[in-house]
């Protein structure tokens, strides 16, 4: 066998396997939208606590109304947070007076925020059954966990 034979064989065989890897990667790579992302639970909040807590369709209702007036209330506050802090950054280091002034409207405004958030979550508690609570509280610890952890990311 010539040496022109073997460097025609290695550069066929460099061609198929170039193929065979551009092939792989535009068909073996999943999308997003693919098997992998129905599998994950759903992000629906009436969704989970139906299918996590088992409420019914009166506590869905109940929960809906609870979630809508929650959703209400700490928007505004949200919108007031975010608004005083950065004006809080925005203000520079020479008024001190500002600042201190600032700091405690962001503590009111997260001092409220968490009550609101309290008042939800013993709302959603009141609409459960006693046998319902356990479910209840790991959602609600669930909520806390995965909201730190995107906060982290």
């Amino acid at each position: 066998m010539s040496k022109s034979k073997l460097l025609l064989g290695a550069v066929v065989l460099m061609v198929i396997l170039n193929i065979g890897l551009l092939i792989f990667i535009v068909i073996g790579i999943p999308s997003n939208k693919g098997p992998r992302q129905m599998n994950k639970p759903p992000r629906n909040p009436l969704a989970i606590v139906k299918n996590k807590i088992g409420f019914d369709e009166d506590q869905l209702a109940l929960f809906s109304k609870s979630m809508n007036e929650h959703k209400v209330g700490i928007k505004s506050m949200r919108d007031d947070l975010h608004t005083s802090s950065v004006e809080y950054y925005e203000t520079g280091l020479q008024d001190t007076a500002l600042r201190d002034s600032l700091i405690q409207v962001i503590n009111d405004l997260n001092e409220k925020v968490y009550r609101v958030n309290s008042k939800h979550f013993d709302d959603l508690r009141t609409i459960g059954t006693e046998s319902q609570q356990v479910e209840i509280d790991q959602f609600i610890k669930h909520l806390l966990i995965s909201k730190q952890q995107r906060k982290g990311r």
